[in-house]
């Protein structure tokens, strides 16, 4: 599980309007695998102001280190076990969480875990039990290209549609396109439907979903809600989707010399895989 560099500012810029920045939440600890020049780089290029003053352009941040540059006293991990040193031992799939637990969090990040829980409604009321008043959900995770990497691969409709049942304030929802280009685009409308599964295996071939959404003084968690194309079918009402602080940009073209590289290592791996197959046919295998 892994807090890639876009990912970084584009939070950055999201825990800038919260009221209170005490506690950060991670479900699993993140890594984080880029340098702070990336990173500053990458804030400019979304408008947003992240500097990291006094770091060094070549550092690499751990997530707690991250999360205080934005401003969070504490940075904790929730896991199943203690083995890499999580702060709330906890299962997702269940819907216990112990009640020292509730209402500490500031930011509840899931950066990549979400999809992995069989149980999904009760990881939700984990975060939801995790939230103070105005603290915020933000969800990374796989949407589309992702066979097998989890149980799920989770449309925007599910956490758009979920958080929206539950009177949480949508503060940003945008679907990410991770290949063969980093890009961007907000989530204004039903994707498979407004513009067809051509745009789907297009421009998102690899794309996951990255969205905020923060409680309210009349949020709850246990409401069920319908997918929001059926439900204004039902209800012959046209859906509005809010949206805050949409995210859009596109990552510049990888340069010359990294594509090179690129082209190199599949040369490579492709050649070993060719040398493999040989060497067992010769054996009989």
């Amino acid at each position: 599980m892994g807090l890639s560099v876009y990912e970084a500012a584009m939070l950055a810029q999201l825990v800038a309007a919260l009221p209170r920045r005490n506690t950060v939440i991670c479900l699993g600890m993140p890594n984080l695998d880029f340098q702070v020049s990336k990173l500053r780089q990458w804030s400019r290029e979304i408008g947003g102001h992240w500097d990291g003053p006094g770091l060094q352009a070549t550092a690499r941040l751990s997530a707690p280190e991250f999360f205080q540059t934005l401003g969070f006293e504490h940075c904790l991990a929730l896991d199943i076990s203690a083995y890499e040193g999580a702060a709330i031992v906890h299962d997702l799939n269940r819907a216990d969480l112990p009640a020292q637990h509730h209402g500490i969090a500031d930011l509840v990040f899931d950066g990549g875990t979400l999809e992995h829980i069989f149980h999904i409604p009760n990881a939700l009321t984990t975060v939801h039990e995790l939230l103070r008043l105005d603290g915020l959900a933000v969800h990374s995770t796989p949407s589309n290209g992702y066979l097998d990497h989890g149980f799920y691969q989770l449309c925007p409709t599910l956490l758009y549609d979920y958080y929206r049942a539950n009177s949480y304030r949508i503060v940003s929802a945008n679907v990410v396109n991770r290949y063969p280009r980093v890009r961007c685009e907000p989530y204004l409308a039903d994707i498979y439907r407004e513009r067809g599964f051509r745009h789907v295996l297009r421009r998102l071939p690899r794309a996951s979903t990255f969205f905020a959404a923060a409680k309210t003084a009349s949020s709850t968690c246990a409401t069920v809600p319908m997918q929001s194309y059926y439900r204004q079918m039902h209800d012959q009402t046209k859906q509005v989707y809010s949206n805050e602080m949409p995210f859009s940009f596109t990552a510049p073209s990888p340069k010359l010399g990294s594509r090179v590289r690129s082209l190199g290592s599949k040369v490579q791996r492709r050649g070993r895989a060719l040398i493999a197959e040989l060497q067992g046919r010769i054996r009989g295998e």
